[in-house]
């Protein structure tokens, strides 16, 4: 890295898709919100996001309502997840509760693809100076 560059700028260099540089401006992400898009890489509500990222943790991050939502808000509102029609089913009688399911879009896929570089890059430097043998790259 040169003048000071961050690795969030240097994770996005190497691609030249306009898409790349719009995700490049969300780089980097919180701990809650990398976990709750990795959990919207195939369709579900909020309570599912919650759940998945207590197991993805193995319990050690468990998101609350108010945390969670408004990370699907600001996801929304940044055109990093959508809404899509929930296959949950209701009963015969029609009752039931729809529950609103998010999925990534295509932006959100490349946020979470350059948050995945930079994240790997910083393991990589980890290793390095700390002596347990991974080279930069």
């Amino acid at each position: 890295m040169d003048g000071g560059e961050s690795l969030a700028y240097q994770a996005g260099k190497t691609q030249s898709a306009p898409a790349s540089s719009q995700a490049e401006r969300y780089i980097p992400l919180t701990e809650s919100t990398y976990l709750i898009m990795l959990s919207l890489n195939r369709p579900m509500h909020g309570y599912g996001v919650m759940q998945e990222v207590k197991e993805l943790t193995g319990g050690v991050l468990c998101l609350g309502p108010g945390t969670m939502y408004g990370a699907l808000t600001a996801l929304q509102e940044r055109r990093m997840i959508e809404p899509i029609e929930s296959a949950e089913p209701v009963d015969g009688a029609g009752r039931g509760r729809q529950r609103k399911e998010y999925v990534l879009t295509a932006l959100g896929r490349e946020v979470l693809r350059l948050e995945q570089v930079r994240l790997q890059k910083l393991a990589d430097i980890g290793r390095e100076v700390m002596g347990y043998g991974a080279a930069r790259s």
